[in-house]
């Protein structure tokens, strides 16, 4: 099961071996049903993610890929490109590897890693999913849809 955010694109190809999700804009949030026969990846400019029967959130930002897991483990790998890849003292990086990142957790994914998966707080809940914006300036300001 897929939820898209406003302004939000994928493309989907489900083969016999694999399941491969395309996100081109925006955010959306999985829930998957494991099949190692089938594994799930969401597929970004930066990142390729497989989720090992879970549910996650990922959404694209201008240079990175965020990514939130909220039950189960999913693996995430960066994806270097020829436009985005990382260079240390003058040659290539080398290639970063996947990282497994459990329920309850955080990370930013950029042509350059995996960063350092964090605990996520309760800020970082997807409160778009329920027809609620949390803005956050100094203060949490919530709004909610009317009432149906």
């Amino acid at each position: 099961m897929v939820d898209l955010n406003t302004d939000s694109r994928v493309s989907i190809r489900f083969t016999r071996d694999q399941r491969q999700v395309h996100l081109e804009r925006g955010e959306a949030y999985f829930s998957v049903k494991h099949d190692p026969g089938r594994p799930f990846t969401v597929i970004s400019p930066d990142a390729h993610i497989t989720a090992v029967g879970t549910e996650f959130n990922v959404r694209l930002k201008a240079h990175s890929t965020a990514l939130r897991v909220f039950k189960g483990k999913v693996r995430a790998l960066a994806v270097p490109t020829p436009d985005r890849v990382m260079i240390r003292a003058g040659q290539l990086a080398e290639a970063p590897h996947a990282v497994l990142i459990g329920a309850g957790a955080r990370a930013d994914i950029t042509a350059g890693g995996v960063v350092t998966p964090m605990a996520a707080g309760n800020s970082d809940l997807v409160s778009w999913r329920h027809q609620v914006l949390d803005f956050q300036a100094g203060k949490n300001w919530i709004i909610r849809a009317p009432e149906q």
